[in-house]
């Protein structure tokens, strides 16, 4: 794909103001303005961050010219969340050395070894996020664009914050960038594909198939909560390997912004110690899910998903301290069959003993409702974010099942 699709969003070629540059951005930390027609920092001897204030998706790019140095600290970061800092970051140290990044509440983790490319005053740097890559781009001067690199990691998606960071009084220009849709679904020799209902199917980026056969993709199904958040998915079924997954947009809100229970099909609020409650709010809501453990009674919030073989289910949760019984758990999310045995696919818990103190566990199971593999990890007090990815197995005694 060409870089970049997306003409440039702010050229600054206006009066001296700011910080914000404009009504269009958001300052983050310290913040830019424009001076002479050219973005600035707006503080010397320390970051300045500034966010787009639009969203794209499903993927993005942003691009910008540095100016007046030959050793910028430059950053565009792409991020789903920038209150907390979610997303991914390619950025430029001392005009010589590019990193790509995970950015996991603020703290980056390096993807792979550094880039050495050369940035010299009136150079652009690039970034993209699409279909789980991240990749860096250069500009000398007025010359074309190249790719410099390229790392792999679908730990987050969009929608995605366009966000300029520089260092003191480090100048840029011609700041771009915008949505990246669609993908290359390629198959060499005759086939077919059917689609069972009228929905939109989005293939994944550069998937390739070779040989003669036929796809049918029956249907495919995200289901979003706010708190909580199960993306579910039908399979493509393939005549030949391999095996393929697609999974597809948001049909499905439960967000808890009603203030109260409609987001579900059933509940048990054992007598009010569950609730909806804007004092149990996580990550920017206006409500969510409080939990008042007083005894050993039941209580859950149910909803009802069409049945698929894979599910990402997304959560934040915040223990608040909760005085727990060395060795006592608590489920916290389970994912189960309908009808018949109602038997548990997947499950978390909050787990406390005196070594790890709290921690989530996670657990899948088999046909048999038989542990077939227990991760955790310790967690401390305050908001985590959790997200697991679970495929199942292709058929009853199979073992190609996987969990993320």
């Amino acid at each position: 794909m060409a870089f970049p699709v997306n003409g440039i969003l702010d050229n600054f070629d206006r009066g001296d103001t700011g910080p914000p540059p404009s009504a269009s951005w958001t300052t983050l930390l310290n913040g830019h303005k424009v001076a002479t027609q050219v973005c600035i920092g707006n503080t010397t001897d320390d970051d300045n961050v500034s966010a787009w204030n639009t969203t794209y998706n499903p993927g993005c790019e942003m691009y910008f010219t540095i100016l007046g140095t030959d050793s910028a600290n430059v950053a565009c970061y792409i991020l789903n969340d920038y209150t907390n800092g979610y997303g991914y970051q390619v950025y430029l140290t001392t005009g010589n050395t590019i990193h790509i990044v995970r950015v996991d509440e603020f703290v980056e983790y390096q993807l792979g070894d550094t880039i050495s490319q050369n940035f010299y005053d009136g150079d652009s740097i690039g970034a993209s996020y699409n279909n789980g890559v991240i990749k860096a781009y250069y500009k000398a001067g007025a010359g074309a664009w190249s790719e410099i690199g390229s790392r792999d990691d679908d730990t987050y998606d969009g929608p995605w914050y366009l966000v300029l960071e520089t260092w003191s009084n480090d100048t840029v220009d011609n700041f771009g960038g915008g949505a990246l849709t669609g993908g290359a679904f390629t198959i060499d020799v005759s086939q077919s594909i059917t689609v069972s209902e009228s929905r939109t199917v989005t293939l994944p980026n550069a998937l390739s198939i070779n040989r003669s056969q036929s796809i049918s993709v029956s249907e495919s199904r995200t289901v979003s909560l706010n708190a909580l958040s199960i993306n579910v998915s039908q399979d493509i079924t393939v005549s030949e390997s391999p095996r393929v997954y697609i999974q597809q947009g948001i049909i499905v809100n439960i967000d808890h912004e009603e203030g109260d229970f409609s987001d579900y099909n059933t509940y048990s609020n054992d007598g009010g110690h569950l609730t909806v409650v804007a004092g149990a709010a996580l990550a920017g809501t206006n409500y969510g899910l409080s939990c008042l453990i007083a005894d050993i009674n039941a209580m859950w919030g149910r909803k009802n998903v069409a049945h698929a073989p894979i599910a990402r289910i997304r959560f934040y949760i915040n223990h608040n301290n909760l005085s727990m019984v060395n060795g006592s758990s608590i489920t916290v999310f389970s994912w189960r069959k309908s009808g018949g045995d109602n038997a548990t696919v997947l499950k978390v818990s909050l787990v406390y003993d005196d070594g790890n103190k709290h921690r989530l566990e996670i657990d899948s199971y088999n046909d048999n409702s038989e542990s077939v593999g227990t991760e955790w990890v310790t967690i401390a007090n305050g908001a985590h974010y959790v997200e697991i990815l679970q495929m199942c197995a292709t058929g009853d005694g199979e073992t190609d099942g996987s969990r993320q």
